[in-house]
């Protein structure tokens, strides 16, 4: 009878039946017409693993075989080599930068290499060891365990064989381990072992190399054949046989003069030989489809392109390789969310190829934008996959610029002296230091000429760092530095009322002697003491921007040294087109202000200067008088409108606003602070308010800060992230000269 309840004599409704979620498993191994298990564990479906009745420790013998190692190297190589990052996607930018602050203390490419594993034996347990950090939880060591030592239950949990637990294993907790897979399935949780396929191949290749040496050693010489009497005795015989031996040895014999010696040649073997030779190339041909997802051959007969496509993986292996990592290092970040209580969509970890742009789109937008089409930063941002921060707001597109000469509108720089002023000390500092890059150039020039071939000389460039010698640069930038801070703090006091009563003259490329000048003439504003400090940190940042900018001049010619090699260069190409590589770079110093080195003495001048101009705001004899601060556009042609929105905020000097919101906020901001009283405040229209919320990406990354607050703190955070953006051996090199110059405890 079916269920259910008559609520009218004429109308029954039945109850609804009880029918299966559509969260359940319908569809499980426990009710397969097939399975058949092993208790409560899950054996691994490998083919050669069950023929073999073996685990995949198996494989790892493999790795010995120099075909095989040098396919693993190659293929993790190419998945390293790769630019990555943390991208914000739909987190907050809180999280985001929390999320990046702790990724930065992980050693992504061990993490990556470890990652890597998993293609290689189907999957790769990784223990967290989490650790209390200064602020989060945090994981403290991240150890690629033996995949031998874990089992998968029938609900394809991972479980650990304990010396308890040998077979069916132990469960693990959650958030402890990570494991990437490489193409696993529902029915096949182990994941597929790349390494599974070059076991026979390698198998079949050392055997058929041990026929081959056997083979040489017993047909490659020559056959001596004695002949003696038909009846001679067994025992001259032998001693002919013994005479023959040593002769193969030694080349001298004795013999009755009643025998004799015939050497026979093995020619009518060469036809086995050069078959077990193709074995063994087939074989290589193999291992080089299986692991590098090509069949190019590096053997001596190949051309040079089939010999440099042997060398490379396949872009669809390595992308999803790189696919495998980010997949990983997102659950890792997802972990680290949970772990502090972080709540919102998580940021993405990618990783990519810096020179994946089209070329004819990039062809098509200069020949538009030559011929006056003028694109949205968003455009560029889009189609270039560039940050914000990538783009300068004023950009001003000249037709006929060449690639080395980009020009940067100013702005309305008669109107914006503080703008005026950064821009003059920018472009001395530059002239100044025409010769000691100069100099480095020479150098390296000689490293060139001297070179035997593109991979030798990529590698003395990576290791060239201590051969250039930075004392003169370093001095220049010191004697720029203070020059440019002495001008912050008197432009403020002039701005304040308390001019000196005499004009300075215009900068020179001497900084010495200005120097020397702004010492005498500002001493009624920097006491001894306060000068020896600005003294003391415009060194420590000198050092540091000398050695960052040795370091990024070794880097981008190194990296023009691996594009030659990946396009088929030569080391005499090389040296010929040095000079235009030096200038597409942005290293030369002739003719144009490039933007490689415009960036760079642009960037440190202003921040110095407008560390001098916060020196002289915090005075208290300033802050009696004129208490408020105001934040002033600086008037671009092409305003920055997160900037422009900020235009006239005035607010007490010690609101905290001005820790994270003091100018500059990004490359090439031409914004400035003020001090006023609230009378000049609202006699020029201040806004006694409170500042507009803040977006993403209103301040430039790595801009949040007051330049000369905290100026040990400044230099450690550009030493971090320098030290991120450059190969190891130069990171280390750098990292090595900075400590031992300031004297930092690692």
């Amino acid at each position: 009878m079916s269920n259910g309840i008559w609520i009218s004599p004429d109308q029954f409704v039945q109850f609804g039946e009880k029918s299966q979620g559509f969260s359940d498993h319908i569809v499980t191994r426990d009710r397969a017409p097939d399975f058949s298990g092993l208790g409560s564990y899950l054996p691994n479906p490998d083919p050669i693993l069950k023929a073999q009745g073996k685990d995949v420790s198996v494989y790892r013998s493999l790795r010995g075989h120099a075909a095989v190692g040098g396919a693993i190297r190659r293929r993790k190589a190419a998945v390293t080599a790769l630019e990555l990052g943390v991208k914000r996607g739909n987190a907050s930018a809180r999280v985001e930068a929390n999320i990046k602050a702790i990724i930065d203390d992980i050693d992504v490419v061990q993490f990556t290499r470890d990652v890597l594993e998993a293609t290689l034996y189907g999957y790769q347990p990784i223990e967290l060891l989490w650790k209390k950090g200064h602020r989060w939880t945090v994981p403290g060591e991240l150890i690629a365990k033996p995949p031998e030592w874990f089992t998968f239950s029938t609900k394809n949990e991972l479980r650990f064989r304990s010396r308890q637990s040998p077979l069916e294993g132990e469960p693990l907790p959650e958030r402890k381990f990570l494991l990437p897979r490489n193409d696993a399935t529902y029915q096949n949780p182990w994941g597929v072992a790349d390494l599974s396929m070059v076991f026979w191949p390698a198998t079949f290749m050392k055997g058929g190399l041990r026929f081959w040496v056997q083979f040489a050693e017993k047909y490659g010489t020559p056959w001596l054949v004695g002949k003696v009497p038909r009846n001679t005795n067994r025992s001259v015989k032998n001693d002919l046989a013994a005479d023959l031996e040593a002769m193969i040895q030694d080349a001298i014999a004795v013999v009755p003069d009643d025998s004799s010696v015939d050497i026979i040649e093995a020619g009518s073997k060469a036809g086995a030989a050069d078959a077990y030779e193709k074995l063994l190339k087939y074989c290589r041909s193999e291992i080089n489809i299986a692991l590098l997802g090509q069949n190019q051959t590096t053997e001596s007969n190949s051309t040079n392109a089939s010999a440099t496509a042997g060398l490379e993986v396949a872009d669809d292996l390595r992308d999803s390789d790189a696919g495998l990592v980010c997949s990983t290092m997102n659950t890792l970040m997802e972990w680290i969310m949970y772990a502090n209580g972080m709540s919102g969509p998580a940021p993405k970890f990618d990783m990519w190829e810096q020179e994946q742009i089209d070329d004819v789109q990039a062809k098509r937008d200069q020949a538009l934008t030559g011929a006056g089409v003028r694109f949205t930063k968003k455009y560029w941002m889009r189609t270039y996959d560039l940050n914000e921060d990538d783009l300068e707001d004023t950009v001003k597109v000249e037709p006929a610029a060449s690639a080395s000469g980009v020009q940067f509108a100013e702005g309305d720089a008669d109107n914006n002296p503080v703008h005026k002023r950064t821009t003059e000390l920018s472009k001395q500092l530059m002239q100044a230091a025409a010769d000691p890059l100069r100099i480095w150039l020479e150098v390296i020039r000689g490293l060139v000429a001297a070179a035997g071939n593109l991979d030798a000389l990529h590698t003395q460039l990576l290791e060239a760092y201590e051969s250039l010698d930075a004392e003169s640069m370093t001095t220049l930038f010191e004697s720029g530095f203070m020059v440019a801070q002495a001008r912050g703090i008197e432009d403020v006091a002039t701005e304040a009322g308390q001019s000196m009563g005499y004009a300075f003259a215009e900068p020179t490329a001497v900084f010495a002697e200005q120097l020397a000048a702004l010492q005498i003439r500002l001493q009624n504003l920097v006491p001894t003491k306060r000068w020896t400090d600005l003294k003391g940190n415009a060194h420590d940042r000198a050092f540091v921007v000398a050695g960052a900018m040795k370091a990024d001049l070794l880097n981008d010619l190194a990296g023009a040294v691996m594009k030659s090699i990946q396009t088929g260069g030569t080391i005499e190409s090389f040296r010929s087109d040095f000079d235009a590589i030096i200038d597409r770079t942005g290293w030369s110093y002739n003719g144009e202000h490039n933007w490689r080195t415009r960036v760079i003495y642009s960037t440190n001048m202003s921040t110095s200067y407008h560390a001098g101009r916060l020196s002289q705001l915090n005075d208290p004899d300033l802050q009696a008088v004129a208490p408020f601060r105001m934040y002033r556009h600086g008037g671009s042609a092409e305003p920055r409108q997160e900037h422009l929105k900020w235009d006239k905020v005035t607010l007490p000097a010690s609101d905290p606003w001005w820790n994270t919101h003091y100018t500059p906020n990004g490359f090439g901001c031409s914004c400035y602070v003020i001090a006023v009283s609230q009378a000049t405040a609202e006699r020029m229209g201040g806004r006694f308010e409170t500042p507009p919320a803040d977006l993403p990406g209103d301040i430039g990354e790595g801009w949040d800060y007051a330049p000369g607050a905290n100026s040990e703190e400044e230099i450690r955070i550009i030493v971090e992230r320098k030290q991120l953006q450059l190969p190891q051996v130069l990171a280390r090199a750098y990292a090595a000269a900075i400590w031992a110059e300031l004297g930092w405890v690692r």
